[in-house]
């Protein structure tokens, strides 16, 4: 098969979501060289790569951990094939939905058509099942020459929902306009306006508590978020810049103070990686505050951030310092607060250091400064003058 160059760059960051580990044995029906094979490379060594299914693998059936066939070509392999290349294993097929809006407006914006064919998933996922496979997990792939890929489970209810209210935040310009306004569909309706798809059968269907079933992540990003659980419950965090250390030392020692609005950390973390529980509720759009709806979202962050200060606070006077407290990184539901996310810039210092930046981080918003002053007001109110 030819390689995929219509697709973005980090196209095969669908490896993320099927969960492959260092142990495992992956045949790759695909070109060596390409964006998925280097992904799969960087997770385990052991990977084959032949062009076409019908080629000899030079394995028994039942060698394979993993087959997957990363193509767009219509022409599905023979049912008998797949059951005897994935007899202990599990077969991973991905595609593209040609008739997608994000698809097509893409194509618009970039002035020209790929050209390239693709396959259907519902008849794939019926052919897989043909084989004596069953489906177990659907992933639509929320992906486009502009923006870094996610996924959802369409299997998982949660999954959607948790995966798009943490996106939505990130992107600007038509595609959150688009975001939100999918958000309210099944998500077995939103695959069908998803840009790519991605779907896993195996002979035997066991579903791990802890899979992965989501994908967060955006062009500025430093880290990728997979959600994992059904309904979803923890997220494992992989830092492609930072490091952990800071993020998962400080919510550690607010587990200790009893602060409940952080993330809590729920096993040992790898270097490059943590693993918490998952928030939830919404990220705040600030576009679409009035002035009168950021000023009293200022005053409830201003209450949160002063728990934070009093639970953390030490006789040296030093609390710990978020380091981005902003209403950007708050979870909402309704007129609540239900989270403070993003504590790898977090470090201990002056109690000043959050507070000055929740009204400063705002200046995009503030047009004026009879605003900053009321947005203020609101600070010290909530908060006390800052030598209370």
């Amino acid at each position: 098969m030819e390689p995929r160059d219509d697709l973005p760059t980090d196209d095969a960051s669908w490896v993320d979501v099927i969960d492959v580990r260092a142990a495992d044995r992956v045949l790759l029906v695909g070109t060596a060289g390409s964006r998925a094979h280097r992904a799969l490379l960087q997770v385990t060594a052991s990977v084959t790569v032949i062009d076409r299914v019908a080629e000899p693998s030079g394995k028994q059936p039942g060698s394979w951990d993993w087959v997957c066939l990363d193509t767009t070509a219509p022409d599905v392999p023979a049912s008998q094939v797949v059951a005897q290349l994935a007899d202990a294993g599990r077969v991973v097929v991905v595609g593209n939905n040609r008739v997608s809006p994000v698809r097509v407006l893409d194509q618009v914006a970039r002035r020209g058509s790929t050209g390239k064919q693709y396959r259907s998933r519902r008849a794939t996922q019926r052919q897989l099942v043909g084989a004596g496979l069953a489906v177990h997990q659907v992933f639509g792939l929320i992906r486009s020459a502009q923006a870094p890929a996610v996924a959802f489970d369409a299997v998982v209810e949660s999954s959607s929902a948790a995966v798009l209210r943490a996106t939505v935040a990130h992107v600007g310009g038509w595609r959150a306009v688009a975001l939100r306004a999918v958000a309210r569909l099944s998500p077995q309706r939103l695959l069908g306006v998803c840009p790519g798809w991605l779907v896993v059968a195996a002979s035997d269907a066991e579903k791990a508590a802890d899979r992965v079933v989501g994908k967060v992540s955006n062009r500025d990003s430093e880290e990728v978020k997979l959600l994992r659980g059904d309904p979803v419950s923890s997220v494992e965090r992989r830092y492609l810049l930072s490091d952990p250390t800071a993020e998962v030392a400080a919510l550690r020692e607010l587990e200790q103070v009893d602060f409940s609005l952080a993330p809590r950390v729920l096993g040992e973390s790898s270097e490059g990686s943590s693993w918490c529980s998952w928030m939830t509720g919404a990220t705040l759009t600030l576009d679409r505050l009035d002035d009168d709806a950021l000023v009293a979202w200022v005053g409830r962050a201003a209450g949160v951030l002063a728990d934070l200060q009093r639970h953390t606070r030490r006789v040296d006077g030093t609390v710990l310092v978020h380091g981005d407290f902003w209403l950007g990184n708050l979870l909402t539901d309704g007129d609540e607060v239900t989270a403070v996310v993003d504590w790898t810039e977090s470090s201990r210092g002056s109690a000043s250091i959050d507070r000055e930046f929740l009204v400063s981080s705002l200046d995009r918003w503030v047009a004026s400064e009879a605003l900053r002053r009321r947005l203020e007001e609101a600070r010290d109110a909530a908060m006390g003058s800052p030598s209370d």
